[in-house]
């Protein structure tokens, strides 16, 4: 298991991580799947013991460092150094023989979901959910992190309305000089136009 209280580096050693070698269900029971894409699927599980909900994100097999792909060694390392209310909390990281999984803060839904359930928004709403988007953007670039994939499915909200920025298997930390990045992220609508454009230098601003 890896501990999300570390503040290792974001290309720092995963050789805090350990083989989980008990069964995920002898301490979680699987209710159902919550979505899936890319890289994973996501199942909503509930810990035996305390009745708490998670949101398990099991990742799939793609291109791998000492067999942890790297889009889950990229997001986990980031989300570690992350703790902000609008930013999905990652509690822990579990590796079997064949998988690796993600134990993340559970959340109800997507936002896409609950805009096709919910249109049209009142502007109060509009606002409410735009600071908290903003707010977590900020943050995240306070802290040189460039999340490279926002869009409706990767932002989540609960039935108090919050909103949680998730999903940065795409993410990178941002330094100076400019390194060079693919253009070829983010779902093409919603590029920022000097990605679309095709530059292959972007950061946060200022």
């Amino acid at each position: 298991m890896l501990s999300t209280e570390s503040n290792s580096s974001i290309d720092g050693s995963w050789s805090e991580i350990e083989e989980y070698s008990e069964p995920l269900e002898s301490d979680f029971e699987r209710i159902g799947k919550l979505g899936g894409g890319t890289y994973g699927d996501v199942f909503c599980v509930r810990h035996r013991l305390t009745g708490e909900m998670f949101a398990l994100k099991q990742i799939r097999d793609e291109n791998e460092v000492n067999g942890i792909p790297a889009t889950a060694m990229r997001e986990a390392a980031i989300l570690k150094q992350l703790n902000h209310q609008n930013i999905i909390k990652l509690y822990d990281v579990f590796l079997t023989d064949e998988r690796c999984y993600f134990l993340l803060e559970y959340m109800d839904e997507d936002l896409k979901r609950y805009l096709d359930r919910n249109r049209p928004l009142d502007r109060q709403m509009i606002k409410n959910f735009m600071y908290q988007l903003f707010d977590a953007i900020f943050y995240c670039h306070k802290h040189r992190i460039i999340h490279r994939d926002i869009k409706p499915h990767n932002i989540l909200v609960n039935h108090e309305h919050q909103l949680k920025l998730c999903d940065f298997g795409l993410g990178r930390a941002f330094s100076v000089p400019l390194k060079s990045y693919t253009h070829e992220i983010v779902t093409l609508w919603y590029r920022a136009p000097e990605v679309l454009l095709g530059s292959p230098s972007y950061g946060t601003p200022g």
